[in-house]
């Protein structure tokens, strides 16, 4: 007997044909293959109750109404069937799985109240309510719940109104994924395992109770937080001084103050003049190249103690309740630089890389590098290049080192070109770049192996340096030439030895034969002074010539003595 699924029970159209009907005496379902033959299967319609005969025919076999007026209500059949069988598991079980019921706002998911197990003392199928039939209507005490099922259709608005017009709560239970189960399965997915939702629930309707209580008691809390940072922001305080500050000075120097825009005076989160910390992280960005995000500076002033107690990096959501609750004008550190350097973003200043770290743009370092230029370029090439001629002229014993006077080797040089160390040291004329490339060329000869004759040494007194670098490097060569030797008479010995082993004359004969290997004619011994490859490749073919004579029979393929290894 094949076993009944719920996709049997909805496998009727609106004609009223089914695959499942119900026993007239059991009132259980009765699958078509079960069946007996026309009027003898003694099966009725599971919604109308009227007489139904088995057709089972040579094509697909089904049920119908007998007589032929069938009623197009009749095509819920399966539905019925469905909730006749749920009641009866709920009504044998007397409980079911509740969904978790949780509620969501601004804050997250609130969970109103856990997935659990709910008993009920009587269970009813398709009993009336008003208006609204539910598919199944379980009672605890004086407290309803609809269950309605999901198969092909989930609950419209319509049923839905009408469900939730009543004092009960409303609980829909998917079964469209196990439409392939057999109706022996269905039992612990009806009570447990199918997905249900809560339609309607006290709970839910309590819930804008729940998440205003929540939103209340998180503002409170909010506001307890906030009180600190408020005080720290309103707090007036003397601002530091920072004009004895190096960078400071330089910065003024460099005319960084004209690119600030003009600054609304209020409540500030620092302690130093609004002009110079903004100051401070235009020349921060012009002196790195890594770039920076806004934390990152904050977090640099914090450490100067440049901002005021707790207002580094408040949290996000703290700033954005103190800011709804009346201090507009709020900013942490942190977020005051962010607005500064979108500010400067927005004028082309600065560029963001990322959308978080900041970069000086083309036009700030191009006007930057003008003012470097106008105000003090000499004096910083004239440091660069002391720093890198020290470095060179380090090779050099140490009295000869210590002799060496940069300031008069720079004046020479500047009178070389006739020009004075001013000029030479200037962007315009070019002298610096062309000095810069020759010390660049003296130090790379420094570690290379090869010395050019026509190495300039700038006036630097290296003439000893690479005379004795080039002995050092002649004399290494030499070694290694001699190594060379070396190594190709023992390679020339050890195939001598090797073919003298197995006898004269044709083993002194083959010495003496000239073999072309690698394009080239030579003896074997020569061949084998080449180097190691050649030498076992000459082994290789003796091997071979002595095999053939060993072939051959000839007396002087036999070893006199031991062979070397």
């Amino acid at each position: 007997m094949r076993n009944i699924n719920l996709a049997d029970l909805f496998a009727c159209d609106e004609s009223g044909t089914m695959v499942v009907a119900e026993d007239r005496e059991t009132r259980r379902p009765t699958h078509i293959s079960a069946a007996k033959r026309g009027l003898k299967c003694d099966c009725v319609c599971p919604v109308c109750g009227r007489t139904l005969v088995a057709r089972k025919g040579s094509r697909q076999h089904s049920f119908a109404h007998y007589p032929q007026d069938v009623r197009s209500s009749c095509a819920v059949a399966g539905e019925t069937l469905l909730h006749r069988f749920a009641k009866d598991v709920l009504a044998r079980e007397k409980y079911i799985m509740r969904p978790a019921m949780s509620a969501r706002d601004g804050l997250g998911l609130l969970e109103l109240k856990p997935a659990g197990k709910v008993a009920f003392d009587r269970v009813e199928l398709e009993l009336g309510q008003g208006d609204v039939v539910p598919d199944v209507v379980c009672y605890r005490g004086r407290r309803r719940l609809f269950v309605e099922f999901k198969v092909t259709h989930a609950v419209d608005e319509v049923k839905l109104r009408k469900l939730k017009d009543h004092d009960a709560s409303v609980m829909e239970i998917d079964l469209s994924g196990y439409r392939d189960y057999d109706l022996e399965q269905l039992p612990l997915a009806i009570l447990e395992r199918a997905p249900r939702v809560m339609l309607q629930s006290e709970i839910l309707d309590r819930a804008p109770q729940f998440l205003a209580r929540r939103q209340e008691e998180k503002l409170a809390r909010l506001r307890t937080t906030a009180q600190p940072y408020i005080r720290a922001f309103s707090y007036q305080e003397a601002f530091q001084d920072l004009s004895h500050e190096p960078w400071l000075s330089e910065a003024v120097r460099h005319s960084l103050p004209d690119l600030l825009a003009e600054q609304v005076s209020g409540d500030e989160p620092f302690r130093v003049r609004p002009d110079q910390w903004r100051i401070w992280v235009l020349w921060q960005l012009l002196s790195t190249k890594v770039g920076w995000t806004a934390r990152h500076l904050a977090y640099e002033m914090l450490k100067s103690n440049w901002i005021k107690q707790g207002l580094y990096d408040p949290p996000e959501d703290i700033c954005n309740f103190i800011r709804a609750d009346g201090w507009q004008n709020f900013r942490s550190a942190t977020e005051a630089t962010r607005e500064f350097l979108a500010e400067l973003k927005i004028r082309e200043l600065v560029y963001a890389a990322g959308g978080r770290r900041f970069f000086a743009n083309g036009l700030l370092v191009r006007w930057f590098v003008k003012r470097c230029d106008e105000l003090g370029v000499p004096n910083e090439r004239r440091d660069e290049l002391e720093k890198f001629v020290g470095a060179i002229v380090r090779v050099l014993p140490f009295n000869d080192s210590r002799h060496f006077n940069f300031n008069e080797w720079l004046e020479t040089r500047a009178a070389e070109y006739i020009v004075t160390v001013e000029d030479l040291l200037s962007p315009d004329t070019g002298y610096y770049d062309e000095m810069w490339e020759g010390l660049k060329k003296i130090w790379r000869a420094m570690a290379a192996f090869d010395i050019d004759a026509d190495l300039d040494f700038l006036g630097l007194p290296l003439e000893a340096y690479f005379i004795e670098k080039q002995k050092k490097l002649e004399a290494r060569m030499q070694r290694a030439e001699e190594q060379l030797m070396v190594d190709a008479i023992q390679r020339r010995n050890w195939l001598d030895k090797y073919v003298r082993s197995f006898g004269r004359p044709r083993a002194d004969q083959w010495l003496l034969r000239e073999i072309e290997y690698e394009g080239r004619r030579a003896t074997p011994g020569e061949h084998a002074s080449r180097s190691l490859q050649a030498a076992a490749e000459m082994r290789r073919l003796f091997d071979d010539e002595r095999k053939r004579w060993e072939d051959e029979g000839l007396p002087e393929s036999r070893p006199r003595a031991r062979r070397p290894s």
